[in-house]
C-alpha cells in the first residue's frame, strides 16, 4: 500500500482526434542533466490543459535506481462537448479519470481497472472528484437543465451508488469549490455563492457548506454571511474531531474601499461536526496589502497551518483548534525579491515543511523551509537546475524516518525543462537529485508519494507536441 500524502486532482483537456496517454515511468540515473526541451499546475480542479496531454509516473528506489515502466493509452472513450475529464490520484496511487460521459481507473503499473460509459445523461462537466477509506468515488459536475450541481457517489467499480441534485437554499445557483470525505463515509462540499456580488466586489459573495451521508441523504446546510467579503474556498480539511475547516481568500473590505482588487487575506472557517459555525479568522499583513492562502495542513493536535504570500514573502501561520493564532513565520528569497510557496506539510512531531519557490535575480529557485513546532525555523534550502531560469517546486512529502522529498519543474535558460526531485535529511542535508527532462514551461509535477519500501513515485502532467 502507497502511503499517502497528497491526493490531487486536475483537469485535461480532450482531443477528439488523438489519444490520452498516461506514461508511467521509472527512473534510473540520479544527478545527471540531460539537456531536451519540452510543458495545484495550481490544485484547484478545473485547469484544462493541451491535447496530448500525458501523465508521467516517475519511480526511484530509496538511492535512486530505475525500477522499470509501463505505459497507458486511454482511446475510444465517448466524450461530449468541451469540457475536459478531471484526472485524480488517491492515496494508493490509482489514477481515475472521470468525465460526465464517462469513468475510468488504473493501478500505478498502468493496468486498467475498470471503465464505464455513461449515456443519456443530464450532466456536462464533472469539475470535483475524491474518494473515501472503502475506495467509493464521490464527483461533483454541472447539468443541463438549471445551475443547481450533481453529486455523485461511484463503488468500488466504478459503478453508480446514488446521484443527487443539490442547490443552496434562496440561491440561483449552486457550484462548489472542494471536496472532501471523513472516515465515516460522509461527504463535504463548500464553494461561494453569488449575491449580486461582480468580479471586482465581492462583499455581496457568501460561502456555503453541506454534509451528505453515505447513502447520499443532506444532513446539514449551512452559510457564512457576505460580511466576510469571502471570494473563494481553496481547501477543506477535516480533522480527527471531525471538524471541519475551510482556507478561502476574503477581500480586506476592512481596510479598502475597493475591497477584492489588490488587499486580499487569508480566511479560516470552522464548522463543527453537527455544522455548527465555529469561528472565523482572517490573517491580513501590517500594510493591508496582497495576502494570497495557498495550502492548509492540520498537525497531531489539531492545530491548523496556512502558507501563502504575504507582502511578497513567504508567511505560514499556525492557529490553535479556537482559532487563535499562535506564531507567524515570514521568509523572503536570499536576494530579497520576493517569494511564493505551494505546499505545507506537517510530521509526527508538529514539525512544519513548506516547498515553494524563490524569486532570484536571474529568475527563481525551488524553496524548502522546515518549522519547528513553536515556528523557529530549523533550515532552507534553495535549489535551481541552472544559473539562469524559472525554478518552482509544486509538490512534497516527508517518509516515516522524516526525510523530505520535493520536486518541481526546474529551467536551464528558460529553454530547457526538467522534473527535478531532491531528497532532503530531516536535519536538511540534500542526499541526492534526479533530473528528467520534459518539453516545455507548462509541464509540472502533480503529486509524489512514499510507498512502505521507501520507494518514491512523482506524478507530473506533460504536453507531447508530437
Amino acid at each position: 500500500m502507497v502511503g499517502a500524502k497528497n491526493p490531487m486532482l486536475l483537469s485535461i483537456k480532450p482531443s477528439f482526434t488523438k489519444s490520452i496517454r498516461i506514461i508511467i515511468l521509472t527512473l534510473t540515473c540520479i544527478n545527471i542533466f540531460i539537456p531536451l526541451l519540452c510543458c495545484k499546475i495550481s490544485r484547484p480542479p478545473g485547469m484544462k490543459l493541451p491535447q496530448n496531454t500525458e501523465c508521467l509516473i516517475l519511480r526511484y528506489s530509496p538511492s535512486g535506481r530505475n525500477t522499470g515502466f509501463n505505459n497507458i493509452n486511454i482511446s475510444n472513450i465517448s466524450r461530449e462537448g468541451q469540457y475536459p475529464p478531471v484526472i485524480y490520484i488517491d492515496n494508493s496511487a490509482n489514477i481515475y479519470i472521470n468525465h460526465a460521459t464517462f469513468n475510468a481507473k488504473y493501478n500505478d503499473q498502468g493496468k486498467e481497472l475498470y471503465r464505464n460509459i455513461f449515456a443519456g445523461n443530464n450532466l456536462v462537466w464533472t469539475y470535483l472528484i475524491t474518494n473515501d477509506e472503502k475506495g467509493n468515488i464521490f464527483t461533483v459536475s454541472s447539468q443541463r437543465k438549471n445551475k443547481n450541481l450533481v453529486l455523485t457517489k461511484y463503488n468500488g467499480t466504478g459503478q453508480e451508488e446514488w446521484q443527487i441534485e443539490y442547490g443552496y437554499p434562496c440561491s440561483t445557483e449552486t457550484s462548489a469549490s472542494v471536496i472532501g470525505t471523513d472516515g465515516r463515509g460522509n461527504c463535504y462540499i463548500a464553494g461561494v455563492l453569488p449575491n449580486g456580488g461582480t468580479s471586482r466586489n465581492f462583499k455581496n459573495n457568501y460561502t456555503f457548506i453541506a454534509k451528505f451521508n453515505y447513502n447520499g441523504s443532506l444532513i446539514w446546510q449551512n452559510h457564512c454571511d457576505s460580511e466576510q467579503g469571502i471570494d473563494d474556498i481553496y481547501r477543506i480539511q477535516i480533522d480527527k474531531k471531525g471538524n471541519i475547516i475551510l482556507l478561502g481568500r476574503g477581500s480586506g473590505s476592512a481596510h479598502s474601499e475597493t475591497p477584492g482588487i489588490n488587499n486580499f487575506d487569508f480566511i479560516l472557517i470552522k464548522y463543527d461536526n453537527d455544522g455548527n459555525r465555529q469561528w472565523v479568522t482572517r490573517f491580513d499583513s501590517k500594510q493591508h496589502g496582497y495576502d494570497e492562502p495557498k495550502d492548509l495542513a492540520i498537525d497531531v493536535n489539531n492545530n491548523i497551518l496556512v502558507t501563502g504570500v504575504s507582502e511578497d514573502k513567504c508567511t505560514t501561520v499556525k492557529y490553535d483548534e479556537n482559532g487563535r493564532e499562535i506564531w507567524t513565520s515570514w521568509f523572503n528569497s536570499s536576494e530579497n525579491k520576493g517569494s511564493s510557496p505551494s505546499v505545507i506539510k506537517t510530521d509526527n512531531e508538529g514539525n512544519v515543511y513548506i516547498t515553494g519557490r524563490s524569486t532570484t535575480l536571474w529568475g527563481s529557485s525551488f524553496l524548502t523551509i522546515k518549522y519547528n513546532d513553536a515556528g523557529k525555523q530549523e533550515w532552507v534550502n534553495e535549489y535551481s537546475h541552472g544559473v539562469k531560469g524559472l525554478n518552482s517546486a509544486s509538490v512534497l512529502v516527508i517518509d516515516d524516518s522524516n526525510n523530505v522529498y520535493v520536486s518541481g519543474r526546474g529551467s536551464v535558460n528558460n529553454q530547457s525543462f526538467f522534473f527535478d526531485t531532491i531528497k532532503y535529511t530531516s536535519d536538511g542535508r540534500e542526499q541526492w537529485v534526479a533530473n528528467y527532462p520534459v518539453s516545455s514551461s507548462f509541464d509540472i509535477p502533480i503529486n509524489i508519494f512514499v510507498d512502505s519500501n521507501d520507494n518514491i513515485i512523482l506524478f507530473g502532467l506533460v504536453n507531447r507536441f508530437s
